[in-house]
């Protein structure tokens, strides 16, 4: 199958590992013009995915999905691919499909969270859509410019990849999903990039409970690490709740 019209990517603080993104991308796909949609980043993002050869729409902070509307809008017709900033691996055989959506699910599970928004993300495609979606919040994906039309603009955020699913299915879309072995690169000493967000502060708590409730958190090793450094900060540190007035 030919290479698609665009590879599109939508980065926020990713400075660490777009340039690897990028090219691998082009190796992947050198007929596909590559857009990096940055998302207000405060880092280095936008600057190391030009010189890795990308064209590059610098943003104000909007959300993942805005990000994505806002590349899609300057891509040449035809079917696109879309890929997160931090991808590890070959996407392809996403693009050799003949399905108008295909979404790639990762042939090995990685620690890196406990599955609660994939839960409900999984449910609600198929309670709005009726397919079954084994990776629902998966970024990357192939959409033929038939998916494309149904499914642009995106949903705002991070909710944009539960939408598309939902909008091609109910459109009466082919929508399938591939197994491939792609991984994340996990740099960054929070949950995304070196500063702490609302990821982070979702974290915590959560890992506070998880051990309250005699959890084992051996298999994430990574969200451990982050625990470490958000509690190294004062705000962070200040917040647990053992120590608050009504603790005990």
């Amino acid at each position: 199958m030919a290479d698609p019209a665009a590879v599109l990517v939508a980065a926020r603080d990713e400075e660490g590992t777009i340039a690897a993104t990028v090219a691998a991308l082009r190796e992947q796909f050198p007929g596909a013009e590559l857009i990096v949609a940055d998302d207000g980043s405060r880092d280095a993002t936008a600057a190391k995915a030009e010189r890795a050869g990308a064209t590059v729409l610098k943003l104000p902070r909007r959300g993942k999905g805005q990000a994505l509307t806002f590349a899609e809008l300057a891509a040449p017709p035809g079917s696109i691919v879309l890929a997160d900033a931090d991808l590890v691996g070959d996407l392809r055989p996403l693009a050799d499909g003949n399905a108008d959506l295909q979404i790639a699910a990762f042939a090995e599970r990685r620690g890196g969270g406990f599955g609660i928004a994939k839960r409900a993300a999984r449910e609600l495609i198929r309670l709005r859509s009726g397919f079954s979606a084994r990776e629902p919040l998966s970024g990357q994906r192939r959409l033929s410019e038939k998916a494309r039309d149904v499914c642009f603009p995106v949903a705002n955020g991070f909710g944009c990849e539960v939408r598309m699913t939902i909008d091609a299915a109910r459109a009466g879309l082919a929508v399938t999903e591939v197994e491939l072995p792609l991984d994340h690169s996990a740099t960054g000493r929070f949950c995304h990039g070196d500063s702490p967000s609302m990821a982070d502060c979702c974290l915590i708590p959560q890992l506070f409970n998880a051990r309250r409730f005699d959890c084992d958190l051996s298999p994430y090793p990574r969200l451990v690490d982050i625990e470490k450094n958000c509690l190294a900060l004062p705000a962070f540190s200040a917040a647990l709740p053992e120590r608050q007035p009504d603790s005990e």
